[in-house]
């Protein structure tokens, strides 16, 4: 898909590997699938899913590369803004970049990246989790003029299930719809993390600098759908060959940002053959 995009980021949404299925040798699987972005010199950035460190099926003992080593191995990739995130909040890659632009000195766009867990920690977003964000949220506003950013993480938030398209009717009906608007592909459920905390949708409407969200996770679906709480709801596209769904072609989601106009994001999805397929403007 890079072959016909000219990006500023790539962003690996999470299940980069298939641990249970790897024995000792993780990190040569984790440096393969980011060449495409690091021999281009692009620059990147990865979260964990609930695969990346799921222990061997067969229970070798040692078998399990840890996220953490996971991280410390990719940041000596070149082209990794990857970042650790705090030890206060579960799990490793909770962090946000933040898009400066030289045409508006001040203001910048922040990236949210969080850890929803799985593989060797508990499926959840916790009330540190929280925290964390309202926290960095709140440091970005006093320094910068903030425009309404993104947040990735893998496992989809339990307000997904509430915009879930449950038919292809309706999601043929919404896509014109003024009140819950919502287009893409969705052949596949919503298997939600344990929400306990405050509600992390919840805490970014309220805070207002996070405009839509993207997971993976459920390889089916790759629509884009408004929450009542006005934030975006959103899926990736399955891209690698791995996991389940392989009757599904593999494809990217596409995300371009306007410093121009900040509350209308446009979004794509190119596929693997150059075609571009489910896009709209989210407004």
């Amino acid at each position: 898909m890079l072959e016909y995009e000219d990006v500023d980021l790539v962003v690996y949404s999470g299940d980069l590997i298939t641990g249970n299925n790897v024995h000792n040798n993780a990190t040569a699987y984790w440096k393969e699938l980011l060449l495409p972005s690091s021999q281009r010199g692009l620059k990147f950035a990865t979260l964990f899913g609930n695969h990346d460190d799921l222990p061997l099926q067969n229970s070798v003992a040692d078998s399990t590369t840890s996220r953490q080593e996971l991280y410390e191995f990719e940041h000596a990739i070149p082209g990794s803004l990857t970042q650790q995130g705090p030890v206060t909040v579960p799990g490793v890659s909770n962090y946000m970049l933040k898009i400066e632009d030289p045409a508006h000195p001040g203001e910048v766009t922040p990236l949210y990246f969080l850890d929803t867990g799985g593989g060797t920690l508990p499926e959840v977003i916790t009330q540190p989790h929280v925290q964390w964000y309202q926290n960095t949220s709140n440091e970005l506003a006093s320094n910068y003029t903030v425009r309404p950013g993104l947040a990735y993480f893998h496992i989809p938030a339990p307000e997904y299930l509430a915009v879930m398209p449950n038919s292809a009717a309706e999601l043929s009906d919404r896509q014109s719809s003024q009140a819950a608007p919502c287009f893409g592909m969705a052949q596949d459920g919503v298997s939600n993390f344990q929400d306990n905390s405050t509600g992390l949708i919840t805490a970014m409407a309220r805070q207002g600098d996070v405009h839509a969200t993207f997971v993976g996770h459920d390889h089916g679906n790759d629509w884009v759908c408004k929450h009542s709480s006005k934030v975006w709801l959103g899926f990736g596209r399955h891209s690698g060959y791995g996991g389940y769904g392989g009757q599904w072609a593999k494809g990217a989601r596409v995300v371009v940002l306007s410093s121009q106009h900040a509350n209308q994001t446009y979004t794509y999805v190119r596929m693997e053959d150059g075609s571009v397929i489910d896009h709209g403007y989210l407004t």
